[in-house]
């Protein structure tokens, strides 16, 4: 587990909802989505999109989770996956605990 140190007037939590903060922290790659439950989610790297799912919830900047499946290739898309993500500020420290499960399996 690991804690991240959060700076003043910043915050870790909720960088995934930002498309610019997405990009810094996850090699230039964007999560977009207009993030409200049932809504369509996209993972872009370089302007393509590689996946895509689906907003399950979206409670400000403690709470996010979503689905995802990989689209960029020809072959169909064997799994689909559930992340939560949740942050808890402490003091000065963000903890925050991703959770990254298989939801499906599709036959090959």
């Amino acid at each position: 587990m690991s804690s991240i140190r959060d700076t003043p007037g910043k915050t870790v939590a909720g960088a995934d909802q930002k498309a610019n903060s997405s990009k810094r922290y996850w090699f230039d790659t964007e999560l977009k989505s207009d993030w409200k439950s049932a809504r369509r989610s996209r993972v872009v790297i370089t302007g393509t999109t590689t996946d895509v799912g689906e907003i399950l919830e979206a409670a400000g900047p403690r709470r996010l989770s979503y689905t995802f499946h990989h689209v960029l290739s020809e072959a169909p898309a064997r799994s689909a996956d559930k992340v939560v993500f949740i942050s808890n500020r402490t003091a000065r420290l963000v903890k925050l605990t991703l959770t990254h499960e298989i939801i499906s399996r599709r036959a090959a």
